[in-house]
């Protein structure tokens, strides 16, 4: 039985989207075709144990493969975006020089000790330099900041970061937004790379939270509060 999938083409990963929907049918199949290639391919049976055989996919064969790993990364990609997620700005103090960059992968830890982690893209020019620094802040977004949450998406307008909002800073701390849903600073600990990222965990040291709870959430391509 076919099985449809709202199909929805690739969007910045900030910001409003400006994709459109389309309802698709039996993706699963083709995906599951190009896969039984695939493995068809790999296939080995009947080699002695121990030996290394290099495979040599034919120009058919490689192409569904390609398929298969492609449309395993749009589905993946589709299903992310179907899951709210907290928008944060991560912040770290290089040098006397402010840094930020809009988060939503961020999570909780462990409560012993108090941590949690945040992954950040190689592209990113904050990924590196915060490997050097000894604290990092995450500041969680208010429903009322989806202006921030623009700023330190887009390059473009790094140069209005930290001129939009009220920022307390304390020496070479990391910067802490004022009026954040919360703020944590914490210890940079560990440091893992993963794929196009790594993965940063940081040791809890201080918080605050504000008292109206209304957390700026990014769904679907979009900024918005948790009541729509």
């Amino acid at each position: 039985m076919p099985v449809a999938m709202i199909s929805t083409s690739t969007s910045p990963a900030f910001g409003p989207s400006r994709s459109s929907s389309t309802i698709s049918s039996g993706c699963f199949a083709s995906n599951a075709t190009a896969a039984r290639v695939f493995m068809r391919s790999l296939s080995c049976y009947g080699r002695p144990a121990g030996r290394v055989t290099r495979l040599h996919l034919s120009p058919r064969h490689a192409i569904a493969a390609r398929m298969a790993a492609s449309d395993l990364a749009d589905n993946f990609r589709r299903a992310m975006r179907t899951i709210a997620s907290t928008v944060h700005i991560v912040t770290i103090h290089v040098d006397g020089t402010p840094m930020g960059i809009t988060a939503t992968a961020v999570s909780s830890l462990a409560m012993e000790p108090p941590s949690l982690l945040v992954c950040i893209n190689e592209r990113a020019a904050i990924h590196q330099v915060i490997g050097t620094r000894t604290h990092f802040c995450v500041n969680a977004l208010h429903r009322d900041d989806v202006e921030l949450a623009h700023h330190f998406s887009d390059y473009r307008m790094r140069e209005l970061r930290f001129r939009t909002g009220t920022w307390l800073t304390d020496g070479e701390g990391p910067p802490r937004l004022a009026h954040a849903q919360a703020s944590i600073v914490c210890a940079l600990r560990q440091e893992h790379r993963f794929g196009t990222h790594s993965i940063f965990i940081g040791e809890v040291e201080s918080v605050a939270v504000r008292e109206d709870t209304d957390p700026l959430v990014y769904l679907d391509g979009v900024f918005g509060g948790f009541g729509g």
